[in-house]
């Protein structure tokens, strides 16, 4: 990755009174898009809608106060980061409303939980202060019901919560991150019969062969040291999305034919097994950015393949994209790439989104956007390039944002003849 430089932009401007002329957007530090997260935008915590909410967040409260909480238009209460232990059977009973409550980082043991609640739909109980209950990662018998509870989070868990369905009975959301998790059940989903989405980041998960997943539709497993991992389809009719970045482990086939989304980030891949992706032919989202990929991994098999990131790999130059022509958006940020062959986009008449940042081009060669008919964003930020020319944008009719940021620019000349360089309608940013 090359270090940002500062560059200093004289702007020569012509108006030009046209609705349809370029725009220079002078707005330091616009945040631009990334398309991993556009991919897989990862859900890292659960929250209370501040509407309708009652916050009495950080007050060293050691009790609930119910006697400040009366109302049948309550929906949400935070009661986040204080001194709570205990968790009556009716305490939120005047509250019959209650949608969401978040009693993060108390002092809560699970069997301490004892309330009920006939309409809660969201529970965060994450990181509980230090626990003074020896008997960790042992099963528990949670007093509390929670009959319409579809969202569960309790990171940093220090029990066996996955035998408790008798408190838990309609959960769709449960997340169990940070917990040091060893195992999970492999009936996890006859326990939990409505699950659909379940997340065990930062754990230390070692194995998860053919589990029945049932009804599962996402799966996130990142940071686990995987040594034994398999899927049976017969188990996986419904998963879409699987996150398994940095996982420690030499990905194997995965034999998941109903997948869309797939993360293998950070995973120290060169070349991926060409099965790995034998049986994921609707994989229509890929990510395998912060890998050791020295040139295109060959994903031609995937058809339906439309978003692709290699970001922050080590490609130096851009010729094959053994990619099916489907695409329409990719990342290429963060490489070490210096050359892009005049016909490597060639077959992506569909491409939209390309970014190119953070690479070692100086020029792009002539004709290199020949097809790229559909193209709307590109970005070509903290490369070396050292005029506008050298980007070959003629041909780029329909490009909406460019990001030509941290390049070697010393001035930017948009008079009269030059400006046809620069796309109609298209917004240059340049800080």
């Amino acid at each position: 990755m090359i270090q940002y430089k500062t560059v200093l932009f004289i702007l020569i401007l012509t108006i030009v009174k046209s609705k349809c002329s370029p725009k220079i957007s002078w707005v330091p530090n616009i945040i631009k898009e990334n398309l991993d997260k556009i991919i897989l935008d990862k859900q890292s915590f659960v929250t209370c809608s501040q509407e309708e909410i009652v916050n009495l967040k950080g007050l060293n409260l050691n009790d609930i106060p119910t006697e400040l909480i009366k109302s049948k238009t309550i929906q949400a209460i935070s009661l986040e980061n204080n001194e709570i232990s205990v968790v009556p059977k009716d305490i939120f009973y005047k509250i019959p409303n209650l949608q969401c409550l978040d009693l993060a980082r108390n002092k809560i043991l699970a069997d301490d939980l004892e309330m009920k609640h006939d309409r809660l739909k969201t529970l965060i109980l994450d990181y509980q202060k230090t626990l003074t209950n020896n008997d960790i990662f042992l099963p528990i018998k949670i007093k509390g019901r929670f009959p319409n509870l579809e969202t569960l989070s309790w990171k940093n868990l220090k029990n066996d919560i996955l035998t408790v369905e008798a408190s838990f009975p309609r959960i769709n959301n449960i997340y169990l991150s940070d917990s040091n998790l060893k195992y999970i059940y492999d009936n996890i989903t006859s326990i939990f019969p409505y699950l659909k989405n379940i997340h065990l980041e930062n754990n230390l998960i070692d194995q998860l062969v053919e589990y029945d997943f049932k009804n599962v539709e996402e799966l996130y497993l990142d940071n686990n040291p995987l040594y034994y991992l398999s899927f049976n389809p017969k188990f996986t009719k419904n998963l879409k999305i699987l996150s398994l970045s940095n996982i420690t482990y030499n990905i194997p086939t995965l034999n998941i034919p109903s997948l869309i989304t797939l993360d293998l980030s950070e995973n120290r891949l060169h070349f991926p097994s060409d099965n790995i992706f034998e049986y994921t032919l609707f994989l229509e989202n890929l990510i395998l950015s912060k890998n050791e990929f020295t040139k295109f991994p060959n994903l031609t098999s995937l058809n339906n393949l439309k978003k692709l990131s290699l970001a922050y790999n080590i490609i130096t130059n851009v010729k094959d994209i053994s990619v099916a022509k489907s695409l329409k958006m990719l990342s290429l940020r963060g490489n070490m790439i210096y050359n892009i062959d005049k016909k490597a986009f060639f077959k992506f008449t569909e491409l939209e989104f390309l970014d190119l940042s953070e690479n070692k081009l100086q020029s792009l060669p002539f004709g290199w956007n020949k097809n790229l008919s559909m193209l709307k964003y590109l970005n070509l930020e903290s490369n070396y390039f050292q005029n506008i020319e050298g980007m070959m944008l003629n041909s780029l009719f329909t490009l909406q944002k460019l990001y030509i940021k941290n390049n070697d620019i010393m001035s930017l000349d948009l008079n009269i003849s030059n400006i046809k360089i620069i796309p109609q309608n298209c917004t240059v940013y340049l800080f």
